[in-house]
């Protein structure tokens, strides 16, 4: 047995695919197959059914927990080696949700990039369930994004800031609707948003099951509200703040991402107004990694930089 045929076997089960490994890898597939015999003779059992599509035996399966455990031993084993010479040379993987990939990160990554400029990045997009896991199993060193709301003692997580859900309404929208107060009524709504103002509004909203679509249903049935005119319904947050910036109707999103990415335009003629709601998204925004595996130094100065960029943020 050999590592490298413990990195075939791990990529053929991942992948659910001798031909997606084989494509992953830039191997051919015999030598993925070739590997895979070569380790069901040393064992003398059968690794994989592959009828009717691939997937695990039960002894596959115990290989499969022994050679993650191996494979990440000797990514720690290399990292810790690297940070003890002073090898200021290695790579981080970070996962982060879609919905956040563009305007997080591109306020961390250049200053990162500018301090470590020999760090190689790797960026992995995935829900914040998926992402938990993923940084669990060593599949990634790091993660940004809601916290699991399953308790899992294996992952350190650190608050980088609470989200709340904002409406966003186009300037010429409300300044029409209120011609003669608007700043009053701007005032008003900046303290306390009135949603039943605006349900014969066209709305932009984000897909079913995302949190912001599931904090504006609560609203809406708290408040015994229903939005007559739904103009779009998108699973892109960022997408829907840019039709709502070009005066399409009216959306919602986290707070932060509307401020971040809205910043030129907010309270600007043919921009937008962005107004705090009572209703909380549930879940902090977290940074996440594993306490099992070994934290690099590398990592460690993203982590620090995350948290410098975005803890106790206010807008």
């Amino acid at each position: 047995m050999n590592s490298l045929s413990l990195q075939y076997f791990l990529a053929a089960a991942d992948h659910r695919s001798i031909t997606r490994a084989a494509e992953a890898l830039f191997v051919t597939q015999q030598n993925i197959s070739n590997h895979i015999i070569k380790l069901e003779k040393e064992f003398g059992i059968i690794l994989f059914d592959r009828k009717p599509e691939l997937r695990l035996t039960y002894a596959g399966e115990q290989l499969y927990r022994y050679a993650k455990n191996l494979q990440q031993m000797e990514v720690s084993l290399q990292r810790e080696m690297s940070d003890i010479a002073g090898d200021n040379h290695g790579a981080i993987t970070i996962g982060i949700p879609q919905t956040r990939s563009s305007y997080m990160l591109s306020r961390i990554l250049p200053e990162y990039h500018r301090e470590f400029p020999h760090i190689s990045l790797q960026v992995v997009v995935q829900n914040s369930n998926r992402l938990n896991d993923l940084v669990e199993q060593g599949d990634i060193d790091v993660f940004i994004g809601f916290a699991s709301q399953r308790p899992n003692g294996h992952i350190k997580t650190i608050s980088l800031n609470k989200e709340r859900l904002c409406a966003v309404v186009p300037y010429d929208r409300l300044s029409n609707r209120y011609p003669d107060s608007l700043r009053s009524v701007t005032n008003l709504f900046n303290s306390h948003f009135l949603l039943s103002e605006f349900v014969d509004e066209e709305f932009l909203l984000p897909s079913e099951g995302s949190r912001v679509r599931e904090a504006v249903n609560r609203s809406l049935r708290a408040q015994n509200l229903e939005l007559k005119k739904v103009a779009l319904e998108c699973p892109d947050i960022p997408t829907l703040l840019f039709l709502a910036r070009e005066g399409m109707g009216l959306a919602f999103s986290f707070e932060s991402m509307a401020h971040q990415l809205l910043a030129d335009h907010i309270g600007q003629p043919n921009g937008v107004f962005v107004f705090p709601m009572d209703e909380k998204i549930e879940g902090d925004i977290v940074i996440g990694y594993s306490k099992e595996h070994y934290l690099s130094k590398a990592t460690k100065h993203f982590i620090d930089k995350a948290i410098s960029c975005y803890n106790h943020t206010e807008f």
